[in-house]
């Protein structure tokens, strides 16, 4: 497989961001939007666009080991991990990156949610007792039918853009 060293570079500020890619770079690169994992960079080309950023082939073809050594050479020669020269996070050379035990961890714990306290548990266990399974002909209160409508808003409707039969049409009328 071969690799790829590119560069994208402000044209307002000079800021560059370097990166290594096995993909085609337009790929990778997404018109921005390949980035949404590196908060720092993807938020410059939300505000810039990405338009306002040059894209430059450094160098093309290369093994794995050669392109992370020259992304490594590049980010620290032009210092891009620098927040005021660059937008590179890392000091690169990780494609196949292990995750360290604290990523892992910090991944775990954001997945999970955030624990309830035992008050907060009693609390949401007091406020189900006594309350009926949603069926049919069972009456909401106007506070659990105005939070049906809010966790709903944005959603697309189950029949928007279907087209019907004839014969569910005649049903219909």
């Amino acid at each position: 497989m071969k690799y790829c060293v590119y560069c994208h570079t402000n044209k307002e500020n000079g800021k560059k961001y370097i990166g290594v890619t096995s993909q085609k770079p337009e790929n990778r690169w997404r018109k921005g939007n390949g980035y949404k994992n590196n908060a720092y960079f993807f938020r410059a080309i939300s505000v810039c666009g990405w338009d306002s950023f040059y894209h430059d082939i450094i160098e093309s073809d290369l093994t794995k080991e050669d392109a992370e050594l020259l992304e490594i050479k590049l980010i620290k020669e032009y210092d891009t991990r620098n927040p005021n020269k660059g937008y590179n996070i890392e000091s690169g050379g990780n494609l196949n990156k292990e995750i360290s035990e604290s990523t892992k961890s910090k991944i775990s714990n954001a997945l999970k949610g955030h624990p309830c306290s035992e008050q907060t548990r009693e609390k949401i266990s007091e406020s189900q007792k006594g309350k009926e399974s949603k069926q049919k002909g069972v009456k909401r209160t106007p506070e659990q039918i105005q939070r049906n409508r809010i966790s709903h808003i944005g959603q697309k409707a189950w029949n928007k853009g279907r087209s019907w039969t004839s014969e569910e049409k005649a049903k219909m009328g």
